[in-house]
């Protein structure tokens, strides 16, 4: 019989994609998504026959009353109170989830449900109305606010990267492991068939390399602005596969060349489209650098500004070109003068090595599923 599970998404992919590659890895589970509406898990879900439960947004703020007027009191008076609510209402929800499915496990990779969720699970394994163990996983090397508010009501913790283990005393125990991904798609991806008629077209005629320039799932408008500024230099050199983003509203150019193809994204495709493409430009989100990293793929990253992804890049400078969105100017002539030379000294991992990292952890997950 299988045993329950539940991953925790948010929104985005980043969260999700970690936890369906442990999943995938473990036998006789049933994963269950717990999520929020309109978020990418939803959509992910209904096309993977995925069973999702709904828990509410909640954000945290701390209230100031430095510099305030009145009415921006009163306002954040109200903000902290709706997020209360919120908060107290996921938490009695998770409460019944738990007791509806008794997960055997609850996996997190940094979504905001953790808090909720893992309150939730000390609660009923308090009373012995669950046995639900907790696994927290810290993707980027800056912990956020919800991975460092439940850490320390993990069973099992770990993080990618040396730096959070040595910066961030929370995690001073946390196993270090390469980021969990479903390595088989991207073993068996160039054989794979094309699912989008698109693509198989355009990879039938390769005469140049190709370009794969995207901002995320959800896109970027400065990378996108960037690519049309360039793209007639950019076709003199490489052929382009343009991913725009899902939510992207701008109406770009249009560009009439058999070397360019633009797509708003692409699922299914993604694995065999990164292992087929000579050269990559993206953000530095943990997923895009986990996949890039496992592929060995010459790659440019734009950290998103005053985030996150500044340090993630820094983590992996030796292994990409980092170019700052704040010098836009400059890619054109990097990207000319870096490609392929340049590439040729960048460390790879081995990928066998990362293989058998996360083939350990996922045996450590199966074991502690069978406690």
């Amino acid at each position: 019989m299988k045993q329950n599970i539940f991953l925790l998404a948010g929104r985005t992919g980043g969260p999700l994609l970690p936890l369906l590659a442990i999943a995938e890895n473990l036998s006789e589970v049933q994963p269950i998504i717990l999520g929020i509406k309109g978020g990418f898990e939803e959509e992910f879900a209904k096309q993977n026959n995925y069973e999702l439960e709904y828990l509410p947004e909640t954000k945290f703020s701390f209230l100031s009353f430095k510099n305030k007027g009145f009415s921006q009191l009163i306002n954040g008076i109200a903000e902290v109170v709706s997020n209360s609510i919120k908060l107290i209402f996921a938490v009695l929800k998770s409460v019944y989830l738990l007791l509806k499915y008794k997960p055997r496990l609850v996996l997190n990779a940094g979504s905001f449900l953790a808090v909720p969720v893992v309150i939730a699970t000390q609660f009923t394994n308090f009373l012995r109305l669950t046995k639900t163990k907790v696994i927290i996983h810290q993707q980027d090397p800056l912990p956020g606010l919800a991975n460092s508010l439940t850490v320390k009501f993990g069973d099992l913790n770990t993080a990618v990267f040396k730096y959070t283990k040595t910066n961030f005393t929370k995690f001073k125990n946390a196993e270090i492991i390469p980021n969990p991904l479903n390595f088989e798609k991207f073993d068996q991806a160039l054989e794979a068939d094309w699912q989008n008629p698109d693509l198989e077209l355009f990879f039938s005629q390769v005469s140049k390399p190709i370009f794969l320039i995207f901002g995320g799932g959800s896109g970027s408008l400065a990378i996108n602005n960037w690519a049309m500024d360039n793209i007639i230099d950019l076709l003199d050199n490489f052929r382009i596969v343009h991913l725009t983003g899902a939510l992207q509203t701008v109406i770009l150019d249009e560009v009439e060349s058999p070397d360019y193809l633009r797509l708003e994204t692409v699922l299914e495709d993604m694995p065999k489209l990164l292992s087929s493409v000579n050269l990559v430009l993206c953000r530095a989100g943990m997923g895009s650098i986990t996949e890039l990293e496992y592929l060995g793929k010459n790659a440019f990253l734009v950290p998103l500004p005053n985030s996150h992804q500044e340090i993630n890049a820094k983590q992996v400078k030796d292994k990409f070109i980092i170019l700052e969105q704040k010098n836009m100017n400059t890619w054109l002539p990097t990207i000319l003068k870096s490609f392929p030379k340049k590439f040729k000294k960048a460390k790879v991992n081995n990928q066998q090595e990362i293989k058998n990292k996360l083939e350990e952890y996922f045996n450590t997950v199966q074991e502690l599923l069978e406690i």
